[in-house]
């Protein structure tokens, strides 16, 4: 009973773990819904004349409930947080000018810390605390705020206070990049520095000059999501998608590409699991087999004398069968709280956090199951017992048997395991297949099924010997085990027993140096952490002044070089650095790690270019290029150095 349920309930826990560590993992602006549109001022066309007037066509209040209305509501989903957004930029306290995004959210001053002055969007704007000190304004300075990228005079509007966002991560951001100094691309060869966001009150932004993009923003409450909550919940994103896509809405939802590697997952999972639940059932189910003959074996002579005192069919039955039946019952449901608390258990010790077992259907239907099974299995092993003649049931030592019908079992069992066997050499895990995955218990139940055939042949030539030396405590030691088919079976089950002990430890072990092999390989380190650098350069630079050994830290940057169509990821590397940090063991599939790093640390070959001509036109773009005289200015936009330095 415990075997069995413990099938159908740790498969379903493993299933929602897979689920929610999944969900947990992905950015909420993955597994969440965001809306968005241009903010436009309303504008009326009167006798050929065009009236503009101080309203919007879509307010983030209104679009926010445009969506709820179009099925974002949920006791799964938070409700939609509208808001407007604007990329701009102002000049700092040394006159440079400064990438932002101004924000209004609703329900934002709820979700920031003010350090310094007051949240008052109203009338004026709040800024981080870090960005005050990056930029050198504070409370009371003025910022001249516009469009990026929009022609025209700026507003001023004060700043009325510093803030520090309460938790950055939190599913009410979206995970939307406002807290995160990042490069801002102004044309195609200038980029600026960027700072964290500037939030401010829906009319002040709408006074502002500059493209506003109007938002609604619905996050998913992952840790209460369910299993049966998934077709439901990728249908009303489908039915928001098409709704206000039909609208004239930009629509950004991917829950899809989170629940697709969930679903091929929990396909494994609930292939493989309830294989090993059955396997050990059947295993249980034959030992109930042979605890019940053996026991009925024992009452063989009372049943006999109950047959010769004209005892006769059910209750001969009853008899023989009625306390072996009976304690089947009673442990049923023993056995069932016993597989529950181990699925507990194990949930809480190996799967995600807030995983517990769930008391289903399949639960309830696979222990019912498991009880028949074993009601059926003792009524067979009895009615073996009940079967024989009082003169069988009188013999201390069994009548010796032809297995024919044996033979025909066990050579059905030996080609399954051969097929299992062949099937699993051949696919080597690149599918799930049933009968590869049985192949291992095949295999032990081949093994236990020899080792029972050759006990008897053992015992044979064992009594033989003893006879021949006149040994007659070899003779009574070795002749029941030549006859007693109990014996036979016993050697069976210890066998299956303990081939799979020796499986599943070898397999835990295995799988366990897979999963470890597997995160170096993809990972590429111990651990990497994901940053944001003004430049490569800086990067490197505060890597190297992180960890001066160079012995657990390095820097790298990932670039994505190539046309459209044939683009190509390069990384780029610290390479001093990569034998002590990178962890890239393939299998052979590449150079080890620390050949890399020497190939990397060669020198380029400092081949002169020679040019000729009455003239040399060079135009470079680039940051902190130093000249031949050692100069290093802050920015090179066109220069050209000879090699004598003029």
């Amino acid at each position: 009973m415990t075997a069995a349920v413990v099938g159908p309930a740790y498969a379903r826990a493993a299933e929602q773990s897979l689920l929610v560590s999944a969900l947990r993992a992905a950015p909420a602006s993955i597994v969440g819904i965001r809306v968005s549109s241009p903010y436009l001022p309303l504008r009326y066309v009167t006798a050929g004349s065009e009236i503009s007037i101080d309203a919007h066509s879509e307010s983030p209040a209104v679009v926010g409930s445009e969506v709820a209305n179009a099925g974002a509501v949920d006791p799964l989903l938070a409700k939609p947080v509208g808001g407007l957004e604007m990329v701009a930029g102002f000049t700092n306290a040394k006159s440079e000018l400064v990438a932002t995004t101004v924000v209004y959210r609703d329900g934002a001053c709820a979700h920031l810390r003010i350090v310094a002055g007051t949240c008052d969007i109203d009338s004026g704007v709040v800024i981080s605390k870090r960005s005050a000190a990056t930029t050198g304004m504070h409370v009371g300075s003025k910022l001249d705020l516009k469009g990026l990228k929009t022609a025209g005079s700026p507003k001023s509007v004060p700043v009325t206070g510093l803030y520090e966002p309460v938790n950055p991560e939190e599913p009410y951001w979206l995970a939307q990049p406002y807290f995160d100094f990042r490069l801002v691309n102004l044309d195609r060869e200038t980029t600026i520095q960027g700072v964290d966001a500037v939030f401010g009150g829906e009319h002040l932004l709408g006074g502002l000059p500059g493209e506003l993009t109007v938002v609604a923003d619905v996050a998913m409450r992952v840790d209460q999501v369910r299993l049966d909550d998934i077709d439901r919940l990728l249908g009303k994103y489908a039915g928001v998608e098409s709704t206000m896509k039909g609208s004239g809405y930009a629509v950004s939802e991917q829950l899809q590409t989170v629940v697709d590697p969930v679903t091929v997952g929990r396909r494994l999972v609930a292939l493989s699991i309830p294989l090993v639940a059955a396997e050990l059932v059947l295993i249980a189910w034959f030992v109930l087999m042979l605890v019940v003959s053996d026991a009925t074996d024992v009452r063989g002579p009372e049943i006999a004398l109950a047959r010769l005192r004209g005892h006769r069919g059910r209750s001969v039955t009853a008899f023989g069968l009625a306390e072996s039946l009976l304690l089947v019952l009673a442990a049923g449901p023993v056995g069932l709280l016993l597989g529950l608390l181990a699925t507990e258990l194990v949930a809480r010790g190996l799967l995600a956090s807030g995983i517990h077992v769930e008391l289903r259907l399949p639960v309830w239907v696979v222990a019912g199951l498991a009880l028949a099974g074993a009601l059926v299995a003792a009524a067979i092993a009895g009615r073996r017992v009940l079967g024989l003649s009082v003169a069988d049931l009188l013999r201390r030592v069994p009548a010796r048997r032809h297995g024919l019908r044996a033979g025909i079992a066990d050579g059905i069992v030996v080609a399954l395991a051969v097929a299992a066997l062949v099937q699993l050499l051949t696919d080597r895990g690149r599918s799930a297949s049933p009968l590869a995955l049985v192949a291992p218990a095949m295999v032990a139940v081949v093994m236990g099924i020899g080792a029972a055939r050759l006990l008897p042949l053992l015992a044979r030539w064992q009594r033989i010997t003893a006879r021949t030396r006149a040994n007659l405590v070899g003779m009574l030691g070795w002749t029941p085990l030549e006859r007693r088919a109990s014996g036979r079976r016993s050697i069976l089950v210890v066998t299956v027993a303990v081939a799979l002990l020796f499986f599943s430890s070898i397999a835990w072990d295995t799988a366990a140096s897979d999963r470890q092999a597997r995160a170096a390989a993809e990972v590429g380190a111990d651990r990497v952490l994901t940053v944001r650098a003004s430049s490569e350069l800086d990067l490197l630079q505060a890597v190297r002044k992180a960890d001066p050994t160079g012995q657990y830290a390095m820097a790298a940057v990932q670039f994505a070089v190539g046309q459209s169509g044939s683009v190509n990821a390069v990384l780029g590397v610290d390479s001093s650095r990569l034998a002590a940090v990178a962890r890239w063991d393939r299998g052979g599939l590449t150079e080890p790690v620390a050949a890399i790093a020497q190939a990397l640390s060669k020198p380029a070959p400092a081949t002169p270019l020679l040019m000729h001509g009455p003239e040399l036109a060079l135009r470079v773009v680039g940051d902190q290029l130093k000249s031949a005289r050692g100069r290093s200015p802050s920015r090179c936009r066109r220069c050209a150095t000879t090699t004598d330095s003029r």
